[in-house]
This record gives C-alpha cells, structure tokens and sequence, in this order.
C-alpha cells in the first residue's frame, strides 16, 4: 500500500518508461519535436527560413521537456544511491519500500498546487512582458499569433517548472530524512553515506542549466538587472540544493569524530598513566608493549583526524563548484568587458 498516489509527473514518467523505446530516446524525440514546432512557429511569423529557430528558442522550446527528462534522471539516481546506502539502514524491507517510493513520487495534490503556483508565475511573466516587455527580450518577440504561441508555451513551460522546484524539494528533504533517522552512522563504513550527495549534486547542476541556457542565448541578458539578478540568485540556490540535504548527516557524522576522539583520548591517557607506573617500577619488557600500544593509539588519533565528516567524494564537491562558479566568473568577466568597452 502506497503512503499517498503518484503526481500528474510520475504518472508521465511512469508511461514513457513503458514504452517500447529508452526513456532518453523519448525525451530527446520530444525535444526535436518542440524544437520543430518552434521552427515552424517562427517561419509562419515572417521570419523566413534563415531565421527560424533562434538560438534562444532552441532553449525555450526544450525547457519543459528538459524538466521531466530531469526528474527522471535524479530519480534514478537516487534509486540508485538508496541501494547503495541500504546495508546502513535501520528498516526493514516494508519500510525500505515505503522509502524508495517516497523518494521516486511526489505527492499529487502538493505537486499540482505546486504546478499551478508556477502557471501563475508564467501568467504573471506573461502580463508583465505585455505591459513593459523587458528590453533584452524585445527583439526576440514575435508578432500576432506567433507570440501567442510563445506565451502559451511560456505559460506550460512554468507549470512544469511548478512541480520540477517541488520535486527538489521533496526529494532533497526526503534524503535529509533518510540520513538523520534510518541511517546508522559508523566511521567505519561513511563511504556509503556519500552516494545522496551524487543526487544532491546532479540537482544543482540540473538546475543551472536552465538559466545558463538563456545567458548564451539572449544577447544582452547578462548586463540587464534582472540577468544579474538571476546570474546571482541562481547559483545561490545550486549551493543550497546540493548542501541542505547532507547538512543533518553533517552534524552526526561530527558527534560520532568527536565521540570517537574522546575515547581514544581516554585510552592515551589510561595507557599513559600505566606507562609512568611501569617505568616506575622499572619493568621494562612491559613498558616495551605497552609503547607499541601509545604508537596504535595515536596512530588511530591521527586517522581519525583525518576522517571526513561532509558525505561526498572530493570529485563531486569539484564539479558543483566547476559548475556553478565558473559559469559565474565568466559571465563576470563579460559583464565587466561590456562596462569597459560600453564606457
């Protein structure tokens, strides 16, 4: 018996994965189709030939399907990274079950109110450009019927975004569960507890796509307010996503370091003890052995020193920093060169 019934996205989800086709094949078919109608639309518009299909169409026309075709990425990934960590978990195989459909679905009310939450932020994007059209994005509009395709498009575009920023949500706060209340914490076996952070890091990444699309394909967006705007909030909210769910695991893997320092520290002290009474008394084979015990214990000090307590591979960490700054330190040293030229 499933917690609660799948959303409007996983139903979608579920039936492309029926096909008789990879589910990648279908996302990309998807994509060339909407890109072909996005030709269309704008050859039908006057804009001949040549310049149907802009650049920033390209983007705009994918967007959607992109979103889904995400969603389906980070949940096999994290399907893939729950069984991984299983050998770590304090359930049982019902509960097991009940986490990794939790972890693949999102509820369908809050996804649909989610989704109609971002209808009305494309709604509210689409009044805005129809009352002051924002001047980076006044070329690329279309005239008569061919903008009121694009609009309708912007419209379904942020529906799916809708329930795309609920199922980060959902997904990323499920996987801080998971790590705080089924996990069994062991500093002998953290490797495992580093799999959620893989998830965690294809979120953000995901997630910069989608601005970093319109920044190579809208000229000037990168000097508007608002493309600073996003330039900056965006990346902002990449670092979030992919730190808050591990934040919790953090914290335990912190308090089992400093649990396990302040036995060995103990034990140093009691061996030390024993090994002033001993050369006290002169016993010297027994002060041999007992140094060989100092030498493991302050080895062991060492290694755990060393123990990482943030769960992800240094190459992970890497390519989340790769993605989000240096996207952003070019679009600085862009920005910038336009000031200086500009002036």
């Amino acid at each position: 018996m499933h917690p609660y019934p799948p959303s409007w996205i996983d139903r979608l989800t579920a039936r492309v994965a029926r096909l008789p086709l990879p589910a990648l094949v279908v996302y990309a078919t998807a994509g060339l189709a909407a890109m072909t109608l996005f030709a269309l639309n704008d050859f039908l518009s006057g804009l001949g030939l040549a310049a149907a299909l802009r650049p920033f169409h390209i983007v705009f026309a994918v967007e959607p399907i992109y979103a889904i075709a995400l969603i389906w990425f980070l949940d096999k990934q994290a399907v893939q990274a729950l069984a991984k960590i299983k050998p770590l978990l304090s359930s049982d195989a019902a509960a097991y079950e009940n986490l990794r459909y939790r972890l693949t679905t999102i509820p369908a009310r809050p996804a649909l109110a989610a989704s109609l939450t971002g209808l009305a932020v494309g709604l509210a994007a689409v009044v805005l450009e129809r009352v002051a059209t924002p001047r980076t994005f006044a070329a690329l509009m279309l005239p008569g019927s061919g903008r009121f395709f694009t609009e309708l498009w912007l419209l379904g575009t942020w529906f799916v975004f809708g329930g795309l920023f609920y199922h980060t949500y959902h997904q990323l706060r499920l996987i801080s569960h998971i790590y705080t209340e089924h996990a069994r914490i062991d500093l002998d076996q953290s490797r495992p507890l580093y799999n959620f952070s893989q998830v965690s890091a294809w979120t953000a990444i995901g997630l910069l796509v989608l601005p970093y699309g319109w920044y190579a394909t809208v000229p000037g967006l990168i000097r508007d307010p608002v493309g600073i705007g996003f330039g900056l909030i965006f990346p902002i909210f990449a670092l979030i996503a992919f730190i808050s769910p591990l934040v919790g695991v953090h914290r335990l893997l912190v308090d089992a370091k400093e649990r396990a320092l302040a036995e060995n520290a103990m034990a140093l002290k009691t061996a030390r003890t024993e090994l002033y009474q001993l050369v006290k008394s002169r016993d010297l084979a027994a002060t041999s052995e007992l140094n060989d015990t100092l030498a493991a214990l302050r080895s062991e000090h060492a290694a755990l020193v060393h123990v990482p307590t943030w769960p992800w591979h240094p190459d992970t960490l890497r390519s989340v920093i790769a993605a989000i700054f240096l996207p952003l330190a070019l679009w600085f040293i862009q920005w910038l060169l336009g000031r200086v030229l500009g002036s």
